[in-house]
């Protein structure tokens, strides 16, 4: 199976899961994590560290980030680089995650 992290600025990926929600209905492999005005990168990392240790090991999981080279990537680039069933794609949008 496979984990899909949203993350984003501001509110941006909670819209996208609930907007997809509405479309497909709730899916309990999509997880939103927003990166809110006022944090920096290492609370956002903290926020992954804790979303990844609900998450199954045997799944797969890929983070969908807004902005290419933003502090959700960046902040999802640690952890990717050091698990093989961890990867990313940037520019996510409603279309691409329905």
């Amino acid at each position: 199976m496979i984990s899909v992290i949203i993350s984003g600025h501001g509110d941006f990926p909670i819209a996208l899961k609930e907007s997809s929600g509405m479309i497909f209905g709730e899916e309990n492999h999509l997880i939103a994590v927003p990166f809110l005005k006022g944090e920096g990168i290492q609370t956002l990392q903290e926020k992954y560290h804790q979303t990844l240790q609900d998450i199954p090991n045997e799944n797969e999981v890929l983070f969908l980030v807004d902005i290419f080279g933003g502090t959700p990537y960046n902040a999802a680039a640690s952890f990717i680089t050091k698990d093989q069933r961890m990867d990313m794609a940037a520019g996510i949008n409603l279309p691409i995650l329905l």
